[in-house]
């Protein structure tokens, strides 16, 4: 392991850490890869893995349109992402309540880009991206 990169370690760590619940093909449960999708520390990776080489980190083919289109929304939520939109509004002299609704509406969007994230990453959306996404 004296050779690994960071990199190469951390995805050791994390595919052994979710070894017990492979399905038979040898791929994390869709339950494990959602919850680890939830953490930037692995989406990010992931959603640039998806972009560069067309499969995620678990090494599944990842290269439709919605899997491209899932990992730029991703890439554009990560931290600070939305959420520094009451940061960003109040730089340009927003009031108090403008920051406010801004940063509202910006943590809303990471929500929402969270949840969808989670649901495709547990696999709910496989039936569509090979129909008319992809075309």
């Amino acid at each position: 392991m004296a050779n690994a990169s960071g990199y190469d370690y951390f995805k050791i760590v994390a595919m052994n850490a979710d070894a017990s619940v492979r399905g038979k093909d040898g791929q994390a449960n869709g339950v494990v890869k959602g919850i680890a999708g939830l953490n930037p520390l692995f989406s990010v990776p992931n959603s640039i893995f998806v972009l560069a080489r067309g499969e995620d980190i678990y090494n599944v083919q990842a290269n439709s349109k919605s899997d491209k289109v899932f990992a730029i929304i991703t890439l554009a939520t990560a931290y600070p992402g939305f959420g520094a939109l009451g940061n960003a509004a109040s730089g340009v002299g927003a009031g108090a309540k403008t920051t406010a609704i801004a940063k509202e509406v910006g943590v809303g969007l990471q929500e929402v880009n969270t949840t969808v994230n989670f649901m495709n990453d547990m696999g709910a959306f496989d039936t569509y991206k090979y129909g008319p996404l992809q075309q």
